[in-house]
């Protein structure tokens, strides 16, 4: 190779080397924040037939009711699924369990601290897994419930319901149900 040949091809490779170096930065400084959405998906008829144990993160103080999320596992095989729910304000975690599904069967956890939470749930047998946000707005609900439903071909589906629409104000993204 001659000297001219490699001195006029070298600013391309740099170029190309440090643009891919810049694009990774970007890529990871633009997702690493991103906050779940509060509801995914249609869930449809939600109509679980036995209840398991449930759960409860926090003390309940008597002065407001707590924000319930129900994880149901709609499907016609037996679920296993794993369940991390962080509060994102003490960035503590105060759920990481296995839970086992038995066949049209919902557990049940409440929150009654008000916080912001990340809730994580990963299906076992499907390799479904999502992310979901509990809003502090929702504590000043006088009543709200997230509803997830695990299906068998692997969808992972959610919604919302409240009894105001004022409590979600600055929410957004969401599927979303005010009676």
């Amino acid at each position: 190779m001659n000297r001219r040949t490699f001195l006029a091809g070298l600013p391309a490779v740099v170029t190309t080397i440090v643009g891919c170096f810049s694009v990774g930065a970007l890529t990871a400084a633009t997702t690493d924040h991103q906050t779940p959405s509060i509801a995914r998906g249609n869930l449809g008829k939600y109509d679980p037939g036995m209840s398991l144990r449930p759960v409860e993160i926090g003390r309940f103080d008597g002065d407001s009711p707590p924000h319930t999320v129900s994880i149901w596992n709609a499907g016609i095989r037996f679920r296993t699924a794993v369940i991390v729910v962080t509060d994102l304000e003490t960035d503590e975690m105060v759920l990481d369990r296995t839970f086992e599904f038995p066949t049209d069967s919902v557990v049940d956890i409440a929150f009654y601290e008000p916080s912001t939470y990340d809730l994580s749930i990963r299906v076992w047998d499907t390799g479904a897994e999502d992310s979901l946000s509990v809003p502090s707005q929702l504590f000043d609900c006088d009543q709200s419930q997230t509803q997830i439903g695990m299906f068998d071909y692997g969808a992972i589906r959610s919604s919302l319901s409240t009894t105001q629409a004022s409590c979600l104000d600055s929410t957004t993204g969401s599927e979303m149900d005010t009676t």
